[in-house]
């Protein structure tokens, strides 16, 4: 189970970074605003990928889930001088986000930021894998019906 609550029901917010870190090297950072059931607080629950802009030509590309963040890294610019994030951030985007389902596993919000736009189902292959995986017609879709994973893969 994924360990996250979207409560209050409502809108969230959403960052996605770039990274240059010294180890990591250039990578976006994907933030989203959330409960985190095993500690009880608003975090920014973290994945990274390589090839976010790639979501844009193609249907699906791999994330992998990094630690919680504070809320501060929603607006947050600047330079990390230690640790393994040593480097520069850049915000990407930001905006809101509606979660659309959550259920076996898998979110599916609907974001709304001046780059990063539209229904994006997350999946979890295992726990250091996920997919995000773009969803066309999601609302007609899945709106009062039940969904199986591979509709949207």
């Amino acid at each position: 189970m994924i360990p996250i609550t979207f409560k209050p029901a409502g809108k969230y917010r959403f960052a996605i970074d770039l990274h240059d870190a010294e180890q990591a090297g250039l990578h976006y950072d994907i933030r989203i605003e959330a409960q985190n059931n095993d500690s009880d607080t608003i975090v920014l629950i973290c994945w990274t990928t390589k090839k976010l802009k790639d979501i844009i030509f193609k249907r699906k590309i791999a994330i992998f889930p990094t630690d919680d963040h504070p809320l501060s890294f929603l607006t947050f610019e600047g330079e990390i001088n230690k640790g393994y994030g040593k480097g520069i951030i850049r915000k990407w985007d930001t905006g809101t986000y509606d979660v659309i389902k959550q259920e076996r596993n898998i979110l599916i919000l609907n974001f709304k930021g001046k780059k990063f736009n539209g229904p994006f189902a997350f999946i979890p292959i295992n726990k250091k894998n996920w997919l995000l995986v773009k969803v066309k017609y999601i609302k007609e879709k899945y709106e009062f019906q039940e969904w199986d994973i591979s509709d949207i893969l």
